[in-house]
């Protein structure tokens, strides 16, 4: 994919990285999605937990679809590189695009996953001249933690029975499914020994990134 600042949802993408959002530390993005609202005159809702639903009118002529749903979440994964100095609770990502024309961050993770999904819905939002049925936008929190943002999100506060989910992989494939998360606890009494034998720290740097559902 090209990364052009005159494609909307590469602005704002671009926009984004300037912005901290690790899980649990995801207000400032939320408050930036509030103030977007704002400014095109949308509605929205903020919760506790800065998760924000944001509502579009149909555009004319589309008042009678069915809603449609989009949905995508705030918070980033946060790594970098051993020799990097970087606080990721207080300062941007340094963007750059390499002679082959690929997007990075110097020495942390690029937050695509899920900044693109984020920018891509701002760009339909303020989009006037793209048809469209009824749209509410869920920018969610703490995925990369359990989802636990989801989980705060009140029924009454969803309006539609269709929803696309902006976090898969590839441009051109879609996913046509549900998927959830479950969580288990397992307790169990350890006896511990001292140990004579060597112990060994191992490290593995410097690989493509991964994702634990594409295991």
């Amino acid at each position: 994919m090209e990364f052009d600042l005159n494609k909307r949802h590469c602005y704002w993408f671009d926009a984004l990285a300037q912005i901290p959002r690790g899980s649990g530390n995801e207000k400032a993005a939320s408050d930036f999605i509030v103030q977007f609202a704002k400014d095109h005159g949308l509605t929205y809702k903020q919760d506790h937990v800065w998760n924000v639903i944001v509502d579009k009118p149909a555009s004319p002529g589309n008042e009678d679809a069915q809603p449609l749903i989009m949905q995508a979440h705030l918070d980033v994964v946060c790594e970098k590189n051993k020799d990097v100095e970087h606080d990721f609770t207080k300062d941007p990502l340094d963007l750059y695009v390499d002679e082959e024309g690929w997007l990075h961050a110097r020495g942390t993770t690029l937050g695509c996953d899920d900044g693109f999904g984020v920018s891509y819905m701002l760009a339909v939002l303020e989009d006037e001249t793209l048809p469209h049925p009824p749209l509410s936008c869920m920018f969610t929190t703490m995925e990369e933690i359990g989802l636990l943002g989801a989980r705060e999100l009140k029924k009454e506060d969803i309006h539609g029975k269709r929803l696309i989910n902006l976090d898969s992989g590839g441009e051109t494939k879609t996913s046509v499914s549900s998927a959830g998360g479950c969580t288990a606890v397992i307790t169990r009494t350890l006896e511990c020994e001292d140990n004579a034998d060597p112990t060994y720290m191992l490290g593995v740097r410097g690989l493509l990134g991964g994702h634990s559902g594409g295991l």
